[in-house]
């Protein structure tokens, strides 16, 4: 899964991911094949996910304190219409959090 391997690329030693997770975009059978391929990634990586789910906007900012008190190394950001328009404030987020983050287009979730 190429988002993976750029993200141990450029921040080789995280080894715990966070994915703010947008429910209802996928059936949920292949959202969790997805998870279940993700996770699989990851572990061939060296790498832990901590998935937050992010319903609404206002989701965001318990979502960054849940994965800084988790200890997450970086964050991957799916590409989503819930999250695309909130880039800034993700990346306002980011920065105050300490905590690099990667875009991941959706059709490439990993």
């Amino acid at each position: 899964m190429k988002w993976l391997e750029f993200l141990k690329q450029v921040a080789p030693r995280a080894s715990r991911v966070g994915w703010l997770d947008v429910p209802g975009i996928e059936r949920p059978e292949v959202a969790e094949v997805s998870r279940q391929n993700e996770d699989d990634a990851a572990r061939s990586l060296r790498l832990t996910i901590r998935r937050v789910t992010v319903r609404e906007p206002n989701d965001l900012v318990q979502a960054f304190t849940t994965l800084e008190q988790q200890g997450v190394q970086a964050v991957i950001v799916p590409n989503t219409s819930l999250l695309n328009p909130l880039g800034a404030q993700i990346a306002s987020l980011a920065v105050k959090h300490r905590l690099p983050s990667f875009p991941c287009p959706f059709g490439e979730r990993a």
